[in-house]
């Protein structure tokens, strides 16, 4: 473990707490893994200490009636070399000292940064309750502005339906209309008569006299040669003409006539009257 600790990362709201708490049970149990390393150098050195003062003042030698064995020479340690085992002893008790100082150094520090870290946790928590107190009358407002706009536009299709109903009835109406027109709009088809009185026509107007002529109120002409009693003129020799019947006369009013005047008449008679329906002149 390092002399400073692993760098906390800050957040929006600043220190995660659960992350502070994490790393003073670290500094806790650096700690006390500092202060049983120093127990046990201190332990250790005030046995070096007791060691170096027995070698330096020697119990004495209890008398008996017994020689004490000689001492082997093997076994015989120099006293040149306790002061060296001593100075070990005491450089690595300075040195745990020294690492245990600097643990203290660093826990202290750490817990010192800690402290500060807590108080600013403690502010950022304080300053996040006041803007929760300052941004929840605004999310209350938010939120009832986003109920009625829900409510309205839900509002929106019963909305619709009752303003096009008119028109939609307006247009049921027409449909209705519409279809009562073609039922009635097919023209009835009218039996065809057989025969039906010819329209009138613009007759010109007749000449005069000619409007009490009717060849039915006359009696019938015969048409045929001339008698062999008559010669032509172009033979030079003329007969005297024999007056006609007294029973015939003129149907124009007029001194009678040939038969080719007659036939003449006939002809302008028929035209007058017209064909009938069946493009046939009428008798």
């Amino acid at each position: 473990m390092g002399e400073h600790g692993p760098k906390m990362n800050k957040s929006l709201f600043g220190y995660d707490p659960n992350a502070v708490e994490r790393m003073l049970q670290e500094r806790d149990t650096m700690l006390k893994v500092a202060e049983r390393r120093v127990q046990a150098a201190e332990s250790k050195a005030a046995d070096l200490e007791s060691r170096l003062v027995s070698l330096q003042h020697p119990a004495p030698e209890p008398v008996s009636a017994a020689p004490a064995p000689a001492p082997t020479p093997a076994k015989t340690r120099p006293s040149e070399l306790v002061p060296q085992e001593l100075a070990k002893v005491v450089n690595a008790a300075e040195a745990s000292a020294s690492q245990i100082i600097q643990a203290w150094t660093a826990t202290r520090d750490q817990i010192v940064e800690a402290d500060r870290l807590w108080r600013d946790v403690q502010d950022e928590v304080v300053r996040f309750a006041a803007w929760r107190d300052d941004v929840e009358p605004l999310m209350a407002h938010v939120q009832s502005c986003i109920d009625d706009a829900r409510r309205r536009i839900e509002e929106v299709p019963a909305r619709v339906q009752s303003a096009l109903t008119p028109a939609v009835d307006a247009m049921v109406s027409v449909s209705e209309g519409m279809t009562k027109f073609a039922a009635v709009s097919t023209m009835p088809l009218l039996p065809s008569p057989a025969r039906k009185d010819p329209a009138p026509r613009d007759e010109p107007e007749p000449e005069v006299g000619a409007e009490s002529m009717d060849l039915a109120d006359y009696p019938a002409y015969e048409i045929g040669p001339p008698p062999e009693s008559r010669s032509s003129s172009l033979w030079g020799d003329q007969q005297p003409e024999e007056p006609s019947e007294p029973g015939q006369h003129d149907p124009w009013g007029q001194e009678p006539a040939s038969e080719t005047g007659q036939l003449d008449r006939l002809t302008e008679a028929a035209v007058l009257r017209g064909p009938d329906d069946n493009g046939h002149a009428e008798d």
